[in-house]
């Protein structure tokens, strides 16, 4: 008896064995072909790239690098989202005469038909002097598609001439055109809208280059979602002088960005001429009765204005002396009462706190900023 189970259990495990053997069989023959495949569909790619790109230039360029593409899409909503997508492109990175590019070409089989971004530069310049003929003033960058510093490149498959530059323009439907000196007020957009193939036209014209320079520089994501009255557009009115926005029919929203400057603050009111600002007592955040209050870093202000004010202050004059800064406010309510708020910032920009006072909060407003 011990016999026979010991038998049985020697063919359990040999049949064990063997389907170990045969799993990791087919893990293997799966690993070697993938590796296999992967090997295939790169050499297609990059023999797809070279004929392409031999094709519509007439030369031949350097593989430098090459992998499947992911597609990444955003959705520019409410709330920022991203997703990733694999695609039956390959992106191929090459060099010729010391430019770098990009090849998107299919590597499930052989084709000389990609897209590639070899001419993006003249590209993008063309349009920008296109564009330019139409202001007064400087043009010092278009943007499309949100904002080209996510999708940088101009990445066609046509060739470009120098002469067919309307093939180029159709491809994106929203521009974003930041100038500088630029009249805006009797700028017609319709002209423009067409010669663009233009959904919409945002047209943001920069107190100064040194002004689009720091307005420019910030994160993509979060500069300009445009829309007049947005949260966004609110955040960089210290950058611009004029903001005009087209939305492809006749209509057009113009802002003229007026801004009042007093002890280190920004402000900018619905009605900018009724604004008169002065140096007042020092407040005492004891009176806001909240223990993270530190102290009053700036002098304090009284502020009388009409509408819905907006105060901006430096980040850098907190950030110098290593500090956290909110905005102490207190005004005169409507029962004759003297209340005291705190305000935090609701900026997106880089540069600047932006704090908002309601209509209703401006009756005997005096305000400073205080560390906590």
């Amino acid at each position: 008896m011990v016999d026979k189970n010991k038998r049985i259990g020697k063919k359990l495990l040999n049949c064990l064995a063997m389907i170990i053997l045969v799993i990791a069989g087919v893990v293997a023959a799966a690993k070697i072909w993938n590796i296999y495949t992967e090997s295939r569909d790169k050499e297609r790619a990059e023999s797809n790239a070279l004929s392409y790109i031999e094709r519509k230039y007439g030369f031949t360029p350097v593989i430098v690098s090459s992998k499947r593409y992911i597609r990444h899409d955003y959705d520019f909503g409410l709330f920022i989202s991203h997703t990733s997508k694999a695609t039956d492109e390959y992106r191929v990175d090459m060099m010729y005469d010391d430019r770098a590019f990009s090849v998107f070409i299919p590597y499930t089989h052989e084709t000389d038909e990609g897209r590639d971004d070899y001419q993006s530069d003249e590209i993008c310049s063309a349009i920008e002097d296109g564009i330019a003929s139409y202001f007064d003033g400087e043009v010092l960058a278009v943007d499309n598609y949100q904002d080209n510093k996510i999708l940088s490149r101009y990445t066609v498959s046509e060739y470009y001439d120098g002469t067919n530059i309307d093939a180029f323009t159709g491809e994106y439907r929203d521009y974003y055109i930041y100038t500088t000196g630029a009249d805006l007020a009797d700028t017609e957009l319709s002209k423009l809208s067409e010669d663009l193939g233009a959904d919409n036209i945002y047209i943001f014209d920069c107190r100064s280059k040194e002004a689009f320079g720091e307005l420019y520089e910030q994160d993509p994501f979060e500069i300009l979602i445009p829309k007049i009255a947005d949260i966004s557009i609110d955040s960089c009115l210290p950058y611009l002088d004029e903001v005009l926005i087209g939305k492809g029919g006749p209509e057009k929203e113009y802002q003229k960005v007026r801004l009042g400057e007093y002890g280190g603050f920004i402000y900018s009111a619905d009605k900018a001429s009724d604004i008169t600002i002065s140096e007042t007592l020092d407040l005492d955040p004891v009176k806001w009765d909240k223990d993270w209050i530190k102290e009053a870093v700036t002098e304090s202000c009284s502020l009388s204005a009409d509408g819905k004010l907006i105060i901006y202050y430096p980040k850098a004059a907190g950030a110098d002396a290593g500090q956290k800064l909110t905005l102490l406010y207190t005004y005169i309510d409507k029962d004759g009462a003297r209340i005291y708020k705190t305000s935090h910032d609701s900026s997106v920009s880089d540069s600047y706190y932006m704090f908002y006072i309601s209509e209703e909060e401006i009756n005997g407003l005096v305000f400073a900023m205080a560390s906590y």
